[in-house]
Order: C-alpha cells, then structure tokens, then sequence
C-alpha cells in the first residue's frame, strides 16, 4: 500500500485513544482493524500494511499503549474489546477484517466472539489456540520481568534489534519510538507494571476455546514455529483441537519467532489479502 499512515484520535468512554490508518473508506472492499500485542503499539503493523495492495486500514494504539491514554484502571479484555469496537463504529467500518498478534489476539478472538454480526473475518496471528495451557499462577512470576530505563534512544534500538534478531531496520525506529515516554533519567516503556500485570492475568484467565466456539466468521490463525521446544509443543496441541473442533479455520504456521510480521510481513500480507477475499459482508 502506497499511503502514508495518518494519526487521528477519538474518544472512548472519556479515554483519549490514538490510531493510525492508510488508504481511504471509499476505496471498496472489506476494511481491516489491527490489534497490536502487549508492550507494542500500532506502528507495529506498518511493514505488513506496506505490503497490502490497497483497501482501508486502521491500527489502534490500545489504552496504555504508544499515543493512546494510560488509565490506571479497568484494563481488562472487555474494556479493550469495546475500545476496539468503538473504533469500529467511530469509522462506520462495515464487518471489517478484525486482525490480532499476541495478546492482540486474545482481543480480537474476544472481539469476534462477542461482535459476531459485526466481524466480517478474523486472524490471530501467534495468539490464543483452542486452549490455554499455561495458567497464572504457574507464568505469572516469569512473565513478569522489570521495565528497562533507556537513557538514551539509541539504546532501545539496540535492545530492540536483540530481541527481533534478523529482522531489525531502521524503518522501525518509529515503532520503538512510540511505544515509549520520556521520564526523568531516560525513557520507560509506556506500559507500566501493574497494568501489565492486570493484561497478563485477564489474558491467562480467557476461556480461549469457548471464545472459539462462539466466533461464526472465516477466521485464520498463524503461528510462529520459533521458540521454546515446551511452548511451541503447546501450541501444536492447540493447534490440532483447533482444526478438530473449528476445521473451517485455516491454520498455518511460519518458521519465524513470535513476532512474524515483522520478519514475514508480505506472507503476512498474503494471508489477511486472502482471509479478507473470504470475509462475510
């Protein structure tokens, strides 16, 4: 997609929540809405939407993430669904293509659950198979780890760049930029400990596979095979009760780690072009 991403902003229930879209409404055919995962932001989505050939696309920072607001309370997954939702409504999106990564996907999962007559097709991208496996009580400690302080940008690049090793550039530059804030002695990210703690436990808590059963839209899910041998074996397992039970969704996995579309993003591109030619109108 040719177009350069625009900033705007609404409000939802008195919270201040930022998005990024390309292209235009008018353009026809179905409208996307991206989800991005915990501790990332919209920008996140940039290399994959470079890649669609055209349509409308909105990216939502979600609350406490990149530009939006960062409410201390009622961060839960119904709260960030209906932000998603309100979203929708603000831009008249018709049953857009509702598209999650990570913790992302938990909403948009929840999103096409509880909006089945407004989704028109949904993706989870390295999200929530049929069942969740790891319970709370037992990640809650390791999922945990401290916020570095970054005195100086350059350094969050750098960090940045070992964590996605192979798919750094300076192109996401951006992207690191926004999903921090400046305080006194560097920059923090700008999700702080206690609302990622609240996220975390609502995200381990879904009911993944009633969520499942209540999604009625085509739907894809597309899963990174890069990772520890215990985690990706839960995922297979999840993965094989998922076709079992919901054989209509396609599933396909990419021999990349968790975040695919920054190291695939015209595969990535591929599949949402291919889940939105199948989207219900």
């Amino acid at each position: 997609m040719n177009s350069v991403a625009r900033d705007s902003y609404f409000d939802n229930d008195g919270v201040r929540l930022h998005y990024l879209e390309w292209g235009q409404p008018s353009e026809g055919g179905p409208s996307m809405l991206l989800l991005h995962g915990l501790s990332s932001n919209a920008r996140f989505w940039e290399r994959t939407v470079a890649q669609l050939p055209g349509g409308y696309v909105v990216a939502l920072d979600q609350r406490n993430h990149g530009l939006s607001d960062r409410p201390l309370e009622g961060n839960r997954n119904p709260t960030f669904v209906a932000d998603a939702h309100a979203l929708a409504r603000h831009l008249a999106l018709r049953r857009p293509v509702v598209v999650g990564h990570s913790w992302g996907a938990t909403i948009a999962l929840e999103y096409a659950a509880a909006h089945a007559g407004d989704t028109g097709a949904l993706s989870v991208i390295d999200g929530p198979v049929w069942t969740t496996r790891m319970k709370w009580d037992d990640v809650k400690e390791f999922v945990q780890p401290p916020f570095p302080l970054y005195s100086a940008l350059d350094d969050a690049y750098q960090a940045q760049a070992r964590y996605i090793p192979g798919a750094w550039g300076d192109d996401l530059k951006p992207f690191v930029d926004a999903g921090l804030v400046r305080e006194e002695g560097g920059w923090r990210s700008t999700l702080t400990v206690p609302v990622r703690y609240d996220i975390l436990q609502a995200m381990f808590g879904a009911d993944t596979a009633g969520l499942w059963q209540a999604v009625s839209s085509p739907a894809s899910v597309l899963l990174a095979r890069s990772g520890p041998p215990d985690f990706i074996h839960m995922k297979e397992e999840g993965a094989k009760e998922l076709e079992a039970h919901l054989p209509s969704a396609r599933v396909r996995w990419f021999d990349t780690p968790h975040d695919i579309p920054l190291y695939q993003p015209a595969e990535i591109a591929a599949e949402l072009e291919h889940l939105a030619s199948q989207a219900t109108s």
